[in-house]
């Protein structure tokens, strides 16, 4: 499943441009876990697949919904996507419905929504959190589908993120009794979402300058070369290990390892990166060193950096 995120970057305190990106974030295993029970003793005791009883009603019972993240904007990734709710069951008719709430709203659900991104190796990256109206049809402005999401925040690489979005397709959702055992949730299956947004606010990466090995600045007049270890000195708003306390500046005892992925490409040809560091002295510089592939055409290139699965601006780079 595909988590479609239209990100439309703005600027930045720290003088970051604006961006517009697109990427996805894939979803598997996605069940709502439905309480029509109410007895807490038997939540999560039956191992197969356990269907909702349907001569219960489902207006104003809770859930929560559990999916797992497998890439994003397709690199391999993990993490969860948890929401926990309400269901409405909403009617607007002029006669009560029984087992339904008689509001004006074309939603059947309103969720707390979190979003949590790792690498592979279950690193963090960030989050994200939002709130979330099933059904209906989607919010003015955002991308065409059901339902409406607000994006009101995030933590880590994805701080001051905010935006909306709504659901683009589903796939194979299913609901089951909070009585079934969520442990065994990838093995009894589930369903695939689409959730196409529009965000704002992301540290998206730029390079400042670059440097040859022996910090002397890369210019027309002295390109990069095929193989050269090149220093790019980048400004984003990167998590690193170990962390940067409030008022501190990066330092190079301990150094502080960019915690993210970070991939570079230039003229859409992959860069090897070296190392990603905290640059020293700073707090929103980083220092990721690169080597120059070869085959390029001699001239300027187009060098990208991206982290935390997002994509950076460009940088004119002279290669020879």
């Amino acid at each position: 499943m595909r988590f479609f995120l239209l990100l439309v970057i703005g600027a930045l305190g720290f003088g970051q441009s604006a961006l517009d990106l697109t990427t996805n974030v894939q979803l598997e295993n996605l069940v709502f876990y439905m309480d029509q029970h109410g007895d807490a003793t038997k939540i999560g005791t039956l191992p197969g697949p356990t269907p909702i009883d349907p001569q219960l009603g489902r207006a104003l019972r809770r859930y929560v919904i559990v999916a797992d993240v497998t890439s994003v904007g397709g690199k391999p990734a993990a993490g969860t996507f948890l929401a926990h709710g309400l269901v409405i069951s909403p009617s607007s008719g002029p006669m009560p419905v029984p087992g339904t709430t008689i509001v004006d709203l074309p939603r059947n659900q309103m969720h707390h929504v979190v979003l949590e991104i790792m690498t592979p190796e279950k690193a963090q990256v960030g989050a994200l959190y939002g709130f979330w109206l099933g059904a209906g049809s989607s919010p003015p402005g955002a991308p065409r589908g059901s339902g409406v999401l607000a994006v009101l925040g995030g933590t880590g690489a994805y701080l001051g993120i905010r935006g909306q979005g709504t659901n683009v397709g589903a796939s194979g959702l299913r609901v089951a009794s909070m009585l079934e055992d969520p442990s065994r949730r990838r093995v009894n299956g589930g369903g695939r979402l689409n959730l196409g947004m529009q965000l704002s606010g992301a540290a998206v990466a730029e390079v400042v300058s670059v440097f040859h090995a022996d910090f002397t600045p890369v210019t027309a007049t002295h390109p990069a070369q095929s193989g050269e270890i090149l220093i790019l000195q980048i400004r984003a708003g990167w998590p690193t290990q170990p962390t940067l306390e409030a008022g501190q500046v990066y330092t190079t005892d301990p150094w502080h390892a960019v915690s993210i992925p970070v991939e570079a490409v230039v003229n859409d040809v992959p860069m090897e990166v070296v190392n990603s560091l905290g640059w020293p002295g700073t707090r929103d510089l980083y220092r990721v060193d690169v080597r120059v592939p070869g085959g390029l055409t001699p001239g300027p290139a187009k060098l990208q950096v991206s982290g935390a699965y997002l994509p950076g601006l460009t940088f004119e780079l002279p290669v020879k």
